[in-house]
């Protein structure tokens, strides 16, 4: 390296003052030297000696605009956005900032409003130009005008920059107050930037995936935009998903750069990473960093080449046209919800006399030569076939649900010519029928009549394809008063499969959801529905290096290991099919609503991959024709083991519960692999599983079975914990009773729940078993807003239980009791908490009440229980006969107040 004739104290001492001035810039690559990196809408890179900052400048020729980068503003300052302009012919330079978020921006009038648009003069030759805006402070409610959307995280903003072209822009600055207004403020004291020449474009079959035996161009390029010549050096290296684990070796060459210029290298680069993986260029000073940039790429560990549809596949996510087709089948995606559209106003548009089957069928041919099911949602009444008080059904099919048209099969409607149509139509092609969407929410549907008109089109598709399968949706995962009221009308004994969606920042739902909602189809006669998801879930943020915070509080990396996990703790748990909405659209991989890097699709604002593509890749390599085998919990960790049945041999996923575990077992020929698919470094008889909750494959090498696997893991199983509570999965049999409680636990004791009506619980005469609803126990009498309840399926009990409420006299509690098989003395555990969902900050309190087969208690204890806190509850040297209780009930001590106590860890054992 060349060492410049100066102190490397004096080196150090530029370079912290350097970064001090630098840190005030909100922004990347605002000089644009060498690259347009940070920059997803944007015109052309121009080589210009003349440019005031550096030695390249953009060029905005036609109508092109320039949209920044997303770049974190706190809410009530002060903002300076300027550049340097010059243009053709003289005119105004046009900047609106607005927040990052589509839906924010037209809801709080800032995108695309005069009001909010600010203009500034520019001429022929560079001048500056800046123009100063007052970000909105947040008020009581923690928003501003417009702005209480959930996806947007209130802080997150970018611009818009347009003028006369052709326009040039050079040095640009977004600083608070007064910074950067009248020159260019650097990030750093050399700013660097990686860019990969050559990948293969978004709107291509590929979609960026790269092909790793085909070598690519990555350009480092890196600027010194201070008043002194520095000595660095430029490293450059592949890292793994999380920035972590180098992949091969370090490239580094000396650099020596005079103020004001600019190194643009570009060199060869072979892919050694799988899934994504960050190019990253770094520049350091004396050996300390001083900065970096990131060009994440994408070479999918297992492409997948499918060109016929396997109804035994697991995964899918919706795509949105042909291209993205190609790209979701180099993933191994099996499924697509949306795309086409095949619902009734498409196959009908204008009259009842004609089908249009072409635009349909032109679709599904691509999607079945990748191998690809579509999924045809049903429902959509075209203009022609609407009329009538109800809107969810056509002018010919105003029935009541009492109606005995329902049930008559010689009536043929202008609907069942339609489902009878698509049923012959298609027969015979894959294809997955799904009836409405989101029928629970603003869909205007009567529960009853919804469960009819999904009956009568079951019955309609199998009279033509005795093979068709019709789903049924809900909106939320789990079960709420919809699920309940149309199992009830026997929906799912027609539909034998259920969907549902979710979008949500964490976790997409437990398997507590999944069983609660197996529960509901066994209680009504519909044992054999399966659960699949279809729609929604999580934001997966770009991994290129915004300077701006996620929209949400997690990492690339945090998303990628949830992901993970999530899928393979629901295929274990019983969800049948995992498919995601959706992955992009055929022009850019943003939804309408985004703006900036992070979003519910796989690709981000450059098109670049997300960590998503590269995980479900591997997943749908694994687990994508799969079965569960075994569940092992170890001491520090939890493994998911399965039969890969498209290898014939075992894989699991595991993961630690804290920062590190390992497994201690020889398993001959077992590979670990990281979520990506890269292989993981192993010790003999060693399985070291690295960062609490990031999760590990253990794939099974040929001719070893997912049940061998989890025999050899099976020695590191923990002790299964001595049934001392309620029973695990405690349901009933059959709604409307309360057959099923109590519940007897051999060994131990019985438990049951209770209605406590009067709401005086000493008196025995009080209580009276609840009945089943079909997931959980529920009073239909004496209750109120649907309490008293009690949960006793999931891990842990819950006894919702509301308090004397105006016109509903009497509290509305439930008890849960042990009862003693024989005399003793006995002792009880339990760890309640308290959640109100209404009247917050009232107090509540547990009462354990001793309580004879007949007359009156006592009451041993009354542990107060506050909202949110988890209570401890210990009773010793309790003498109980036989057939004795042991009642833990509720009581709150005011009006107006509802919520749920949990029972977590609950015991009781005989001394």
């Amino acid at each position: 390296m060349h060492v410049c004739p100066r102190s490397q104290l004096h080196l150090l001492l530029l370079l912290v003052a350097a970064s001090a001035a630098g840190a005030d810039n909100l922004i990347r690559n605002g000089s644009f030297e060498g690259s347009l990196q940070y920059w997803p809408e944007a015109g052309t890179l121009v080589h210009d000696d003349t440019a005031p900052s550096g030695s390249w400048c953009m060029r905005l020729d036609d109508k092109q605009s320039l949209r920044s980068m997303p770049f974190t503003v706190q809410p009530g300052r002060r903002l300076t956005i300027a550049c340097f302009a010059k243009a053709a012919s003289p005119g105004e330079v046009a900047i609106n900032p607005m927040p990052s978020n589509r839906e924010i921006g037209q809801g709080s009038h800032w995108a695309w409003n005069a009001g909010h648009t600010f203009r500034a003069h520019v001429g022929t030759s560079w001048s500056r130009v800046a123009i100063q805006v007052d970000i909105p402070a947040l008020d009581a409610k923690g928003g501003f005008a417009g702005s209480d959307h959930t996806w947007w995280n209130l802080t997150s903003w970018i611009f818009m920059l347009n003028g006369p072209h052709p326009l040039w822009v050079d040095g640009i600055t977004v600083a608070y107050d007064d910074a950067g207004a009248a020159d260019y403020l650097a990030q750093a004291p050399l700013e660097v930037t990686t860019t990969v020449l050559d990948l293969p474009g978004y709107q291509t079959p590929s979609a960026n995936l790269v092909d790793p035996a085909l070598p690519l161009t990555v350009r480092s390029a890196v600027f010194n935009p201070g008043p002194a010549a520095l000595d660095a050096v430029l490293r450059l290296e592949q890292l793994d998903y999380r920035g972590e684990h180098r992949f091969g070796d370090a490239l580094e060459a000396p650099l020596h750069l005079e103020p004001g210029h600019s190194l643009v290298l570009d060199r060869p680069l072979t892919v050694l990473g799988r899934g994504l993986e960050l190019v990253r260029s770094s520049v350091l000073i004396a050996g300390k960093l001083v900065a970096s940039g990131d060009q994440p790429v994408t070479a999918l560990a297992f492409p997948a080449h499918a060109t016929v549809p396997d109804p035994r596949e697991r995964f899918g996510a919706s795509v949105f046209g042909p291209r993205m087709t190609d790209a979701a089948q180099a993933i191994g995606l099996a499924y697509t919800r949306w795309y086409p559209q095949m619902n009734w106003a498409e196959a009908q548009p204008k009259t009842a006399d004609a089908f249009s089957w072409q635009t349909m069928d032109q679709a599904c041919a691509v999607l079945w030569a990748r191998g690809i099911t579509p999924m045809a949602v049903l429902h959509s009444i075209p203009d022609w076939a609407k009329g009538g008080a109800n809107q969810t059904l056509p002018k010919d099919m105003q029935w009541a649900a009492g109606d005995t048209h329902w049930d008559d099969a010689a009536l043929v409607t202008s609907w069942d010519r339609f489902v009878e149509a698509i049923a012959q139509h298609y027969l015979g092609k894959a294809l997955v029928y799904e009836f409405a969407n989101e029928p629970d929410i603003g869909a205007g549907w009567d529960r009853a009549i919804y469960a009819r008109l999904a009956i009568r089109t079951a019955r309609l598709l199998k009279r033509t394809d005795p093979k068709a399968v019709l789903m049924v949706n809900q909106t939320w995962p789990g079960v709420n008063d919809w699920g309940r009221d149309v199992a009830r009308l026997g929906v799912y004994a027609a539909c034998p499969v259920h969907t549902f969606h979710n979008y949500t920042p964490g976790e997409l739902c437990g398997v507590d959801a999944v069983n609660e909602l197996t529960r509901l189809f066994t209680s009504f006669g519909a044992p054999h529905t399966t659960v699949w998801f279809d729609e929604g879930w999580i934001f997966n943020p770009s991994s290129l290096d915004y300077p701006a915070r996620e929209l949400i509080e997690q990492s690339p990396s945090t998303v990628a290991d949830l992901t993970t996990r999530t899928a393979a703790n629901l295929l274990a748990g019983g969800l049948e099919r995992f498919i995601p909405f959706f992955i992009g659209y055929e022009e850019h991989g943003r939804s309408y609503w985004d703006w900036v890097g992070s979003g519910t699709e796989w690709w981000d604002d450059h098109g670049n991959p997300t960590v998503a593509v590269g995980v479900y890749n591997v997943l749908c390599h694994f687990l994508g024709r799969s079965h569960p085998v075994a569940r092992i919990p170890t001491a520090g960790a939890l493994v998911q083991v399965f039969q890969d049945e498209r290898r014939g041999a075992g894989v699991a996923v595991a993961w630690a519960d804290a920062q590190s575990a390992t497994l201690a077992l020889v398993l001959p020929g077992v590979q670990l692999l990281d979520c990506m698919g890269n292989a993981c470094a192993q010790e003999t008889g060693i399985i070291a599983l690295h960062g609490a909750g990031r999760p590990y494959w253990l794939v099974a090498p040929a001719g070893c079975s997912g049940e061998h696997l989890a025999e050899l893991l099976a020695p590191l199983a923990l002790a299964p914990a001595k049934e001392l509570g309620p029973p695990a999965g405690w349901s009933g049999s059959t709604p409307g009773t309360p057959a099923g409680n109590p519940r007897s636990v051999p060994g131990v004791g019985a438990w049951r729940v209770d209605q406590v009506w009067p709401d005086e619980p000493l008196e025995a005469a009080n209580y009276r078993l609840l009945p089943w609803n079909g997931t959980e126990w529920q009073a239909t009498e004496n209750a109120f807003g649907g309490q008293p309840a009690a949960d006793t399926a999931k891990q842990a009990v819950r006894l919702s239980c509301r308090a004397v409420w105006s016109g509903s006299p009497g509290e509305k509690l439930c008890a849960l009791s042990f009862v003693a098989p024989s005399p003793g003395r006995y002792q009880l555990r339990a760890h309640p908490s308290l959640s109100l969902w209404e009247g917050k900050g009232a107090t509540a309190e547990l009462r354990l009440i001793r309580l004879p087969a007949s007359g009156r208690g006592e009451q041993l204890q009354a542990l107060a229980v506050a909202d949110g806190v988890s209570a401890e509850l210990r009773a010793d040297a309790i003498t109980l006969s036989a057939g004795d209780r042991l009642v833990l009930v509720p009581h709150f001590r005011a009006w107006h107040v509802a919520g749920t106590f949990e029972l977590r860890d609950l015991s009781v054992v005989r001394e």
